[in-house]
């Protein structure tokens, strides 16, 4: 118990020496002013939804469609969790902040317990190669390089339930299996993608005969945990049908290839050469010597989910494989192109990369077994751990900050929109996820939070093509009376011009369409919707 106090303690330490400028300036900094100001705006959006009883998943944008949190992940798990937070700040940085130095805290704590664990099945006790095992992956670009992506750097829920899976498969306690799929069911209520990390560990457990004998020995308990899972996960699973039943979203195949892993990723975003070199060295002595069935298991969960992230063709760089069989040409289907097909949510996925962090989690907990079962390095384990956990920290990547303003530094016509009793508003220029400046529409959705209008703009994991078509007639014909007819027929009341991406604007405008506040740097215009 010891031990485990004094690891949280490092792991909170050392997140929150990491995310430093995050804990003195909660308010105005930021690891990523694009998807991170997006998920900061999530999570607000939905505080705020739970404080007035307002549909959970009304995100207050792409008027006139509703739901628009469905377009992308939720973050509700991370919404509640610092919901005391939004009580008492209405900045609406902070909890998103708080949930980034908690995630890189509980990510590291949940690993080393993991990791302890697995050692246990194994017939090991040796907590300092569990310890630096999880600073190794925790602290890893492969980990780190999310840091602006909460959905991927908060792995502690899966994580956390598997941990307690092993922790079962050990103690054979069946209440064990029902703190695995609450955690499992908080994953899902954060982020639906990462759940699959889960299913590919169980999956692979269930191949292994000991294991799988585990299991079906306690199969009433089993299936009872499976049971409890989808009733705490149903609300989401009905929202996200009735979503892909409205929208009929699907992902092009080559767009998932686009986001697949590159082996130059290997050397770029993810380098983390103090994970390759303590996992590849283990990785030879585990080769070599005699095998326990655990770390097989790892290393074959590893190389599955490494083929898993290059997506569903062979490439190289980015040129996909096309070899040429009887004057065909042929693309080298792998096995994510059978789970974009086959498994549920896949085709609403577009990065496979994303499974490079199960693969540096699998390779770091072979690699702890290894280290652990190697008796030529025992007496000299704490010199190693200092070695590699010193390493570990002076290899932590460079994570990017940046400054936004706090309520007090907003514009002035955030405040002026606070007063006006009109409810759709339109920003111009009107931008699409494929705008260069697409995160000034992000920005526009955080002012949102303050003076509470619902927005036909928007930034999001999905655009419905219809919203597309409006922007693409908005962005062409503004600011012609044409596109003012555009606007009133779609329901706006006020047009908010940001002056400085136009050369020129009307002197008169549409007879309907009235000025009700200008500076330097907007036009608010107000269009009467009783005019005929």
């Amino acid at each position: 118990m010891r031990s485990t106090i004094l690891v949280f303690l490092a792991s909170v330490l050392i997140s929150v020496s990491i995310f430093s400028p995050l804990v003195f300036h909660p308010a105005t900094v930021i690891t990523d002013n694009s998807d991170g100001l997006f998920t900061a705006w999530t999570i607000a959006r939905v505080q705020d939804n739970i404080i007035v009883h307002a549909p959970l998943w009304s995100g207050k944008t792409f008027y006139p469609n509703t739901n628009s949190i469905l377009f992308s992940d939720i973050f509700v798990t991370s919404a509640v969790m610092t919901l005391p937070l939004r009580l008492f700040t209405h900045e609406p940085l902070v909890s998103y902040n708080i949930a980034i130095i908690a995630s890189g805290a509980l990510t590291l704590f949940f690993t080393y317990l993991l990791f302890d664990e697995c050692l246990l099945l194994a017939g090991e006790r040796q907590k300092v190669f569990a310890f630096i095992g999880a600073c190794v992956f925790a602290l890893s670009t492969a980990h780190l390089a999310y840091s602006g992506h909460l959905h991927m750097l908060a792995l502690q829920y899966v994580i956390a339930a598997l941990w307690v899976i092993f922790r079962f498969l050990r103690t054979q306690k069946k209440w064990l299996l029902f703190f695995a799929v609450v955690s499992c069911a908080l994953q899902v209520w954060q982020s639906f993608f990462l759940i699959y990390y889960v299913v590919f560990v169980v999956t692979a457990l269930l191949l292994v005969q000991q294991y799988r004998t585990l299991f079906f020995k306690e199969w009433k308990a089993v299936l009872c945990a499976c049971c409890v899972f989808f009733l705490l996960s149903l609300p989401v699973g009905s929202a996200y049908l009735q979503f892909f039943h409205t929208y009929h979203t699907v992902r092009d195949i080559r767009e998932v290839i686009h986001f697949s892993l590159l082996f130059s990723d290997l050397t770029g975003q993810f380098w983390s050469p103090v994970t390759y070199l303590w996992c590849g060295i283990t990785l030879i002595v585990w080769a070599r010597n005699r095998k326990n069935p655990l770390q097989t298991l790892w290393v074959a969960i590893g190389l599955f989910a490494f083929v898993i992230s290059l997506g569903p063709a062979l490439h190289f760089g980015s040129e996909t494989v096309k070899p040429i069989l009887f004057g065909q040409v042929l693309h080298v289907p792998l096995p994510y192109l059978f789970l974009y097909y086959l498994a549920p949510g896949f085709q609403a996925f577009r990065t496979p990369s994303r499974f490079f962090p199960l693969v540096m989690l699998s390779f770091c907990a072979a690699a702890t077994i290894t280290c652990s079962r190697w008796r030529k390095i025992q007496s000299y384990r704490f010199p190693l751990f200092v070695l590699l956990f010193g390493l570990s920290l002076l290899s932590v990547p460079t994570i990017p900050f940046f400054t936004v303003p706090s309520i007090e530094q907003y514009p002035l016509y955030v405040h002026v929109l606070q007063q006006r009793p009109e409810n759709i508003l339109i920003s111009l220029p009107m931008r699409n996820w494929a705008d260069p400046l697409a995160a000034q529409d992000t920005q526009e959705m955080i002012y949102s939070l303050q003076y509470n209008k619902t927005l036909v703009n928007g930034q999001s994991g999905f655009f419905p093509d219809e919203w597309m078509n409006f922007q693409h007639e908005i962005q062409i014909s503004f600011p012609s009376p044409s596109s003012f007819d555009l606007m009133k027929e779609r329901g706006v009341q006020l047009v908010l011009i940001h002056k400085q991406y136009y050369a020129q604007l009307p002197s008169s405008f549409p007879p309907y369409v009235h000025s009700v506040y200008e500076d330097g740097n907007v036009l608010l215009l107000a269009l009467d919707p009783g005019y005929n």
